[in-house]
């Protein structure tokens, strides 16, 4: 696996540590193991805990949905955090053809969980590693304060934790 920092373009902040990293069999089943996994990397408690959670099962759904990793192959989630910042990095086992990118159709049937990770994530980005891809996304935040970004505020009144709070803040964000 490649180093986090190399990840996220080099620019992770000094101090951040990987807190663990999981491979999954690439079956749909399985995305509910990656959401524990990343709560568990945090702790429940952490501010960016809900959102890290989302856009991992995002991320980790679209490599199980379109990749090799979903025809017998297998996913690795990777979770990083520092003071301010969690990484989240889920490397698949590629596929010929097709790169990750953002469908912005109103009418597409799929393909909104990118969408999902650009608007709630600081930053995010994709990178070839051998045959397969890294898909990785940046939330922010300030200590005792809420994740920076755009869909924070809408967050606040969500229950923590658990996948009823995730589906009305994805119902919420998308309706």
């Amino acid at each position: 696996m490649v180093a986090i920092a190399e990840i996220a373009g080099g620019s992770c902040p000094a101090g951040t540590a990987v807190r663990g990293s999981l491979v999954i069999p690439g079956r749909a089943s399985e995305v509910a193991r990656a959401r524990r996994f990343v709560v568990a990397a945090l702790g429940d408690d952490h501010p960016c805990a809900d959102i890290s959670v989302l856009l991992a099962s995002e991320i980790v759904t679209n490599a199980v949905r379109h990749t090799d990793s979903g025809r017998g192959g297998s996913v690795r989630v990777a979770v990083a955090a520092a003071d301010g910042v969690v990484l989240v990095a889920v490397t698949d086992d590629g596929t010929a053809g097709s790169v990750p990118h953002v469908c912005r159709g109103p009418r597409a049937e799929s393909g909104h969980g990118l969408l999902l990770v650009e608007a709630m994530a600081s930053r995010w980005g994709a990178r070839r590693d051998g045959p397969g891809t890294t898909v990785w996304c940046e939330v922010t935040f300030l200590p005792g304060a809420l994740p920076r970004c755009p869909g924070a505020a809408r967050t606040a009144a969500l229950p923590r934790a658990g996948i009823a709070s995730q589906d009305r803040l994805r119902w919420h964000m998308l309706g």
